[in-house]
């Protein structure tokens, strides 16, 4: 849970910084899960082109996330599996240890009675 914590607050913090580079210095570096260039002259091209590399971010933190979360619930299923396996092995062993004598058979009334 912790990792996928982890990278739900690192997704917000590197959407944060790929924002804060795209509009304080768009030409020194380069913002991955960009179309083209970044730096438009056109508002509305260089805000979609914020945006698009914004989305690609979160995207792919989200993954990350999503699969750290399965890792975790595949590992909690495993988990459960030992236990129950070890429950039925110590019941297994305590039938075999368990020694009660078998019960007399009743005979029918009337059959064989002296």
């Amino acid at each position: 849970n912790a990792s996928s914590d982890f990278a739900v607050y690192f997704a917000s913090v590197c959407n944060y910084a790929i924002v804060a580079v795209a509009v304080f210095a768009p030409g020194s570096f380069w913002t991955w899960g960009a179309s083209g260039e970044i730096v438009d002259p056109d508002p509305s091209v260089f805000a979609a082109n914020i945006s698009e590399a914004s989305y690609y971010t979160l995207t792919l933190c989200s993954g990350f996330s999503i699969l750290c979360n399965a890792g975790v619930k595949i590992g909690d299923t495993r988990g459960y599996e030992l236990r129950v396996r070890q429950l039925i092995q110590a019941l297994e062993e305590h039938r075999e240890q368990a020694h009660t004598p078998a019960a007399p058979e009743e005979k029918p009334h009337g059959v064989g009675a002296d």
